[in-house]
């Protein structure tokens, strides 16, 4: 009598195929991979001053935050001047100038979304036969 032989259990004798069984053969919390502790920096510096004719303020900000979520990130600067005349009791003229610059770097999807979605059992990184990381990022076999 012939033994059955089950071409789904190749992997197990066939080194060509070994290395890919590897990459699935994982237990990823992907949600995990791709979470972080978010971060925020505010530095702020304000200087006023006047006499009685005129008052001023100039003012300047950097904010820095990076968010829970990996390639999240946002950079801001900011910057105000007022300044205030007094021509009469009556006749005030007023002068307010802002400026703000936003570098706002998100993640180009949903990326949490993404990481519910994603199979366990895939690797983050490619493998070699033996499971060890070519530290580069496993892309997906459909995109």
């Amino acid at each position: 009598m012939r033994p059955l032989i089950f071409l789904e259990f190749n992997y197990i004798t066939d080194k060509r195929v070994f290395s890919e069984w590897q990459m699935f053969n994982n237990n990823t919390d992907w949600v995990k991979e791709v979470k972080q502790v978010g971060l925020r920096q505010n530095h702020f510096v304000s200087i006023t001053g006047g006499g009685e004719k005129a008052t001023f303020r100039i003012s300047g900000g950097y904010d820095h935050e990076t968010g829970s979520i990996i390639e999240q990130k946002l950079d801001r600067f900011t910057t105000r001047m007022m300044l205030d005349y007094y021509v009469s009791d009556r006749i005030k003229i007023i002068s307010d100038f802002a400026l703000t610059y936003t570098d706002n770097q998100r993640n180009s999807d949903d990326l949490l979304a993404i990481a519910y979605k994603k199979m366990p059992n895939l690797a983050i990184f490619e493998e070699d036969e033996q499971g060890n990381s070519f530290g580069t990022l496993l892309r997906d076999v459909e995109g």
